[in-house]
């Protein structure tokens, strides 16, 4: 993107941001602005005295940007996150904070740098955070460094999904929508009356996508096309209350999602592969593809909690947890190598078990002059992973792609293509050959071409006390953090690219990290601080890496300035966050040329500072105008190239880094009509370039604007308790295309494209 696009995006969210602002002068009368309360603390406090730049979107924020899943967040509401799918299995996904962000989550020796909590679990996976999330009370955006509360892997951030509890009342909502590409959804929720004080809340989801790139597929094979989609699940959630100072909840989620690879577009083709660089949006695959076949990712965990609040000084809360996540992929790589008739794909089997318990009290002196939090963590998980690489080939496959997926087994449908005297044991240029018609999904006893079992272990306490001493008035601050985290990783690697190793690790990480805020009320609606923090991300090894040498762990050291204030009668709201991030040991992922990964250390330090701005406003009744802009500067001095001989000092760059990004929504209730309230809301969602890989020779994927809006029609009586609602909604309705995520890097640079214009229809009734 140019520089005149850039500034234009600024530009332009700060031009309509000032018309909204001056709109307050004459709105006296106008509603105020919603208090948010959040957890980012473990303890429940107000957004605008917690001194953590956090963004939190409420009920009916979610709502009116029709969110459902992680997955939601790439729709523009939150632009300071990035999410980018994992190509070659969109259920995956890699997420970005402040620049941070791991490009090769799918590792299962590897966590992501932004922790995802739900119901103050922690999910170590990123495979299957494409599910569905039933039913939201809130989502908080912790960004920055979250080491001392939040622990290990938080370098980036986190993100915190609390889910609503249990009523003891009857109400049902049941909501069905339809849209183009063959979109259906389900969503149900009912709480239960109380019983013998215990409450219920049952939870139903169901959501299906026709694919986005059509397959034209093979006579007499079952195919289906690019991008489908299909999940479905639920959860079961209850609350008891033995006591007015005791609270228990249990419950149990589980989902089912099946999706096929996204389609790859050559951005380039230099060696003239497909014809020719690829433009404009994609409808049509270029080949038939006859063995496209999704699959499926199944995650689910019990949670219980225990929550004993001993007096108003005082609580403590127990959350033990056991989730599993079990993958089985036919990951196509939707002609992204394609010369001919060719489908290559990968068979994985991953199996993942963890185990979490938190201990933690939250407490107030009886002079209310200190805060304090202080608790215990662990963290166990054991992991298994089988890739099979399948593919299906042309005579040539092997003399045009000699170093691609060696140890695989290839498919052939005929023992003719390949001139073989014999099989299925024939091993040719590092394939194993095996005729066959249509293999299994998974089968262990065609070919292991990697194996990988691991272990890991993390125990952790932390404390945190906030004094703010009563000679000032309570208007000063001071909290200071703590916490001490004894890590171990071990695993082996007994196959890899078909051949029996005896690769094995076995790591011991210990790490302290600490925090330090000073702030300052104002006014009761004026408050800064000063904070600086620290975090790290565990070291591992690459599972798909010749050499399987292990990295080190990351460490962040992050100082931030921050304003939150409210004026105009509570009606404005106006967040500033300023910050200077250092990473010591930054983990890069290589893409390599024989297609393999690599993960090293960056010999030099990275820097990322920026500036993020919130404002919230009123200007009239029944209209709300929000703006958030992010600026940020990342540098990455150069480092070792461990793909080219020698490892020459080279430029890299952090993916999934834009220098500008924002959204500006408006939400209007346009009129309150016997029949029902009419509410409009509209969104522009704006980001300047950037890059998706680290690749030195990457070229940066456009900037956009993205415009999503929904009209509805609610609060319709039907009688009784009874409301319906309709709303008619729309994401990226102008059609912008982008390039979202990335197969290979240069020369030959293979991208999948972002979703194509979406729109559809809801009903949802209350009762």
């Amino acid at each position: 993107m140019s520089k005149t696009s850039k500034f234009s995006i600024t530009g332009s969210l700060a031009f309509i941001a000032a018309v909204g602002y001056a709109g307050i002068a004459g709105a006296a009368d106008s509603d105020r602005l919603e208090e948010v309360l959040v957890t980012a603390t473990k303890r429940e406090t107000s957004l605008q005295t917690t001194p953590i730049a956090i963004t939190a979107l409420t009920e009916e924020q979610l709502k009116a940007t029709g969110f459902f899943s992680v997955d939601d967040l790439r729709k523009g509401s939150v632009q300071l996150v990035q999410i980018q799918t994992l190509p070659i299995n969109p259920a995956t996904l890699q997420l970005t904070i402040r620049g941070i962000g791991n490009l090769d989550v799918s590792e299962m020796t590897r966590e992501s740098p932004v922790a995802v909590y739900l119901d103050g679990v922690y999910l170590a996976r990123a495979q299957g955070l494409a599910m569905d999330l039933s039913d939201l009370e809130r989502v908080e955006v912790l960004r920055g460094p979250q080491g001392t509360i939040f622990g290990r892997n938080a370098v980036g951030g986190a993100l915190s999904f609390i889910s609503k509890k249990p009523t003891g009342e009857f109400d049902l909502s049941q909501q069905l929508s339809v849209g183009n590409f063959g979109l259906f959804r389900a969503v149900t929720h009912m709480n239960l009356p109380e019983v013998a004080g215990v409450s219920a809340k049952i939870d139903f989801f169901y959501y299906t996508r026709n694919g986005l790139v059509d397959n034209p597929g093979v006579d007499g094979f079952e195919h289906h096309d690019f991008s489908e989609l299909e999940k479905e699940g639920g959860r079961v959630s209850l609350r008891w209350r033995p006591h007015d100072k005791w609270t228990v909840d249990y419950a149990y989620d589980v989902s089912f999602l099946k999706n096929t690879t996204d389609y790859g577009v050559f951005v380039t083709d230099p060696a003239n592969q497909v014809g020719g660089p690829e433009t404009g949006r994609i409808r049509t695959a270029r080949l038939d593809t006859p063995f496209m076949e999704p699959g499926e990712v199944v995650p689910q965990g019990h949670t219980l909690t225990v929550d004993w609040n001993a007096s108003a000084q005082a609580d403590t809360k127990l959350i033990a947890a056991y989730r599993r996540l079990d993958q089985h992929d036919r990951t196509n790589f939707a002609e992204a190598f394609g010369v001919g008739w060719f489908s290559p794909a990968e068979g994985n089997a991953i199996h993942q078990d963890q185990k979490t318990v938190e201990l933690n009290l939250t407490g107030t002196t009886p002079d209310s002059s200190v805060d304090y939090t202080a608790g215990i963590f662990y963290f166990k998980e054991n992991t298994e992973e089988h890739y099979v690489g399948n593919g299906y080939l042309i005579p040539d496959f092997t003399n045009s792609f000699p170093g691609l997926h060696l140890g695989n087994t290839i498919f052939v449908s005929s023992q003719a293509l390949l001139g073989l005297s014999s099989y299925p044991s024939q091993f040719v240029n590092g394939y194993t050959i095996g005729l066959t018609g249509n293999p299994a999904l998974y089968d262990p006893n065609i070919s292991d071409a990697r194996h990988i079992i691991s272990d890991a272990t993390s125990v952790a306490g932390y404390a945190q006390a906030t004094w703010s001493p009563a000679s000032l008035d309570k208007r000063l601050h001071l909290t200071g953090g703590i916490r001490e985290t004894k890590d171990k990783k071990s695993g082996t690697r007994p196959t890899f690219n078909g051949v029996a190793t005896s690769d094995a690790f076995d790591l011991d990480q210990n790490h302290f990290d600490y925090a330090a805020t000073v702030a300052w009320d104002w006014t009761p609606a004026t408050h800064t601080y000063l904070r600086y923090s620290t975090a790290y991300q565990g070291g591992g090894v690459n599972i798909r890496s010749v050499s399987f040498a292990p990295y080190q762990p990351e460490v962040a050291k992050s100082w931030e300035l921050g304003l939150k204030s409210e004026f105009f009668d509570d009606r404005a709201r106006l967040n500033i966050a300023l910050y200077d991030v250092k990473y010591e040991n930054m983990q890069l992922d290589f893409l390599t040329p024989q297609v393999t990964t690599e993960t090293i250390n960056a010999a030099n330090a990275a820097t990322v500072k920026g500036l993020e701005l919130e404002f919230a406003v009123h200007p009239m009744a029944d209209l709300q105008v929000n703006l958030n802009y992010n600026y940020t500067d990342g540098n990455l001095p150069l480092q070792p190239n461990p793909t080219v001989p020698g490892s020459p000092l080279t430029h890299f760059y952090l993916p999934e880094t834009p220098k500008h990004s924002g959204t500006l929504s408006a939400t209007y209730t346009a009129g309150h009509f016997p029949i029902g309230d009419l509410n409009i809301y509209g969104e522009l969602s704006a980001r300047s370039d950037l890059y998706l890989a680290t690749l030195a020779d990457s070229k940066p994927t456009g900037g956009y604007f993205l415009v999503n809006g929904r009209i509805s029609l609610s609060s319709i009586p039907l009688g009784g308790r009874g409301k319906l609602e309709f709303g008619l909604w729309g994401y990226n309705l102008t059609d912008r295309l982008y390039n979202a995520a990335q197969f290979s890097g240069p020369p030959t640079e293979i991208m999948a494209q972002n979703e194509p214009r979406t729109y559809g229809l809801d009903v949802l009734l209350r009762y």
